[in-house]
Order: C-alpha cells, then sequence, then structure tokens
C-alpha cells in the first residue's frame, strides 16, 4: 500500500499556540511526537517508510523534511509552492505515484489528527483496502458522539460489499440538524480519510475535475516539487468538492479507534482529563473560582478569577481568551 500525507495546514484553529510559521501538524500537543510524526508512525503500520509521500506548502518543507527524517530515513516529502487545498495536492501525489509505482492502493491521511489507537485504525485501514479492490473509493466515517456542527457529515445507505454505500456529503449544518442526523444514525462525521486505487482516483479526477487532471499531467514534479507556474493554475477546491460529492464510486467503512481532529481549542479541552472544578490546566496557572475552563501557560503563570467556560491560552508572547464554546472564531483574531 501507498500513503499520502497532507501536512500543507496553515495553522490558523489553535492559534496563538499554532500559526503560519508553526502549523499545528508540526507540534508536539498530548506526545513527545509531533501529530505529523505520529500520523507517519501509524501509516508505517500498514506500509512501508519508502511507499509514504508527505504533501506541504514549499515554507514547511525543511522542518517537516527534519522532523520524519528522525523516523526514518526513506521519508520523501512533495513541495507544493503555494495553497490550493486537498484535490490539487492529492491529484499532483497520485500522478506521481502513477508514473513511478503504477496502479496502487493508496490512503490518504492529513497529518494533524490525533489517534491513540493505532491498531484498530491499521484494521480499519485494512478494510478499507478489501473494499478498494473492487474499485470503491473508501472513505472512513467517524460515528458521530455529539451533534458537532464544525465537522462536515456523510449520509450513508444500503450495504456495499464490506461497507456502506455513501448518498452524499453534507456541509457543516446548524445545530437542529446536526441533532437530526445524530439521531438518524444515518450520518458520519467526514474525517477526509480516503483510501483506493491510485488508477481509480485518477479517473475520478479526469471525469470530475478535469482542469486538475489535465494541468497535473504537465506538471515534471523535479526534486519533489510541484511545478510552481503550472500549480498557481491549478483552482482552490477539496476533494469533497471536487470528487467525492460527484463520484458514484464512494463507500463508507466506520473508524474503528478513536479520533480527533483538534480542530479548535474546545477539541484539547474536551480531550484532556479534567479537574474537580471541571478545568484542564496544561502549565501553570493560579486559579480562584473558575470553572469548566482550559488554561495553557507552559511558559508563564496565568492567573484568573471568578469565570467559567473560557480558554486562556500564553504561547507565543501572546495571550488569548475566549468563550470555550466559540473557540472556532479565534482564526478571526490572526
Amino acid at each position: 500500500m501507498k500513503v499520502i500525507i497532507l501536512a500543507g495546514g496553515s495553522g490558523s484553529r489553535l492559534w496563538p499556540l499554532s500559526n503560519d510559521e508553526n502549523p499545528k501538524q508540526l507540534l508536539a500537543i498530548d506526545d513527545k511526537f509531533s501529530l505529523l510524526q505520529n500520523t507517519f508512525l501509524r501509516a508505517m503500520d500498514f506500509a512501508d517508510a519508502a511507499d509514504i509521500v508527505t504533501v506541504t506548502n514549499y515554507k514547511y518543507r525543511d522542518c517537516t523534511f527534519s522532523q520524519l527524517a528522525e523516523l526514518s530515513s526513506e521519508c520523501r516529502v512533495l513541495a507544493e509552492p503555494c495553497a490550493r487545498n486537498t484535490a490539487p495536492a492529492i491529484a499532483c501525489a497520485l500522478e506521481v505515484l502513477a508514473r513511478e509505482n503504477g496502479d496502487d492502493i493508496v490512503a490518504v491521511l492529513p497529518a494533524d489528527h490525533l489517534i491513540r489507537r493505532n491498531h484498530d485504525f491499521k484494521q480499519t485501514i485494512e478494510k478499507a483496502a478489501k473494499l478498494a479492490e473492487k474499485d470503491f473509493i473508501v472513505t472512513l466515517g467517524i460515528k458521530p458522539l455529539y451533534p458537532e456542527t464544525g465537522f462536515g457529515y456523510i449520509k450513508t445507505r444500503e450495504p456495499a460489499a464490506d461497507g456502506l454505500k455513501v448518498e452524499k456529503f453534507v456541509e457543516k449544518p446548524e445545530l437542529a440538524l446536526a441533532e437530526k442526523y445524530v439521531e438518524s444514525g444515518d450520518y458520519y462525521w467526514n474525517g477526509g480519510i480516503f483510501v483506493g486505487k491510485i488508477s481509480v482516483f485518477l479517473q475520478e479526477f479526469a471525469d470530475f475535475a478535469p482542469d486538475i487532471k489535465v494541468l497535473t499531467e504537465k506538471c515534471s514534479f523535479e526534486n519533489d516539487e510541484f511545478d510552481a507556474e503550472i500549480f498557481a493554475q491549478m483552482p482552490k477546491i477539496s476533494i469533497d468538492y471536487a470528487i467525492m460529492e460527484k463520484s458514484a464510486r464512494i463507500a463508507l467503512v466506520e473508524l474503528l479507534s478513536d479520533w480527533s481532529d483538534l480542530g479548535s481549542w474546545q477539541a484539547i479541552y474536551d480531550l484532556k482529563d479534567k479537574d474537580e472544578n471541571g478545568n484542564v490546566i496544561i502549565g501553570k496557572a493560579v486559579l480562584h473560582n473558575v470553572k469548566n475552563s482550559l488554561i495553557y501557560s507552559p511558559e508563564r503563570v496565568a492567573a484568573a478569577a471568578d469565570v467559567e467556560n473560557v480558554v486562556l491560552v500564553n504561547a507565543n508572547g501572546i495571550t488569548m481568551i475566549c468563550d470555550l464554546t466559540k473557540t472556532q472564531n479565534v482564526k478571526n483574531l490572526q
């Protein structure tokens, strides 16, 4: 199996800890390894290191390579000259693999997810790979734990071999609609993890995103770099919009492992153990009558009194405070 790791994120949702110079995937948030490194190690459970390609923005290329080289001398990093979302990045990586290796099963993994039960993740990938052999593109669906409004959803229907057929992809819903999705049992969170044959992926690009496919075929990929002039002509579009929402070949298998995209400070709060007042304290803090809050201040002391449901972060010389239930709005501060 081949693996494509997508590591081009810009670090807006965990600001000020992450930022444009030090995005989330390069941070060690819950482990001695970064999220990127843990994704690479997880991929090595079912693929050889030499068969894993990581796609990142050119400005993150050196630090991405440096982190991965700590794990394997066979790591390989493809550099995109500008951000064009997931569809062009995946299409170019697929083209590189197709030219070098022919037609194999490939897994596409975001670099910034937190997964601890790697054995269960491997089992899910192996199940998806068997379905991919039958020319499906398989998405790994996460069973919703609550009506989350920050994720896209996938609606399923009747079984397809060892998975479920996908009826449609749904954008991030309002709360009332998210509640209906969870109650129905037919919807999964869209984690952006896909498994399929290289040839099937490329055929779907040819059918539904021919502008991307044509430009991809013109790239030389010299020195593992995407041709800057050609790549700049790519549309800014996600793989969901470009292919997944249009293709009739999409199937779903439920992710067997734990999963978090750590997409907000609230996600980190939900992940961590709480004290008797419902607080998560990472670093140094002096608190009085503080409840159900996240304090992140590893380098200096943070002090707070008589507040609830807040996030207080000291990182990179910046202090940020926000409502715990509205941490998605942090991106508006940058």
